[in-house]
């Protein structure tokens, strides 16, 4: 009889030490877990960050050429109110027919 209890309780003393190695197996797979997706959040944090950066960039530059542009249509279209019928092909309300030169004639007095 003695030798039944104490071969039971050499099982129960190695099954507590199993399930204490087992949550600590467990503990270790939880943290290693743990580490993996923090490591795969500051990578997709990181590409983010990086692909936000390239687009405000392209954003910039977009945003420059249509500054750049709105400055050549609006130059462009005060040089066609300065100078009237020197943009299209003179058909234009705008379009003043050249005037021929003034000869010196009999009917012009000129001294």
């Amino acid at each position: 009889r003695r030798e039944s209890d104490r071969r039971v309780e050499d099982m129960k003393v190695k099954a507590r030490q199993a399930l204490q190695k087992a949550e600590e197996e467990r503990a270790q797979a939880l943290k290693d877990v743990e580490v993996e997706r923090t490591k795969e959040r500051k990578a997709l944090v990181s590409a983010f960050s990086n692909k936000e950066r390239s687009l405000r960039a392209s954003i910039e530059k977009l945003e420059e050429e249509i500054q750049r542009l709105r400055t050549a249509l609006a130059d462009r279209d005060r040089n066609v109110v300065q100078r009237p019928g020197v943009s299209g092909s003179g058909s234009g309300p705008n379009y003043a027919a050249p005037k021929p030169p003034v000869r010196a004639g009999p009917g012009n007095i000129s001294k």
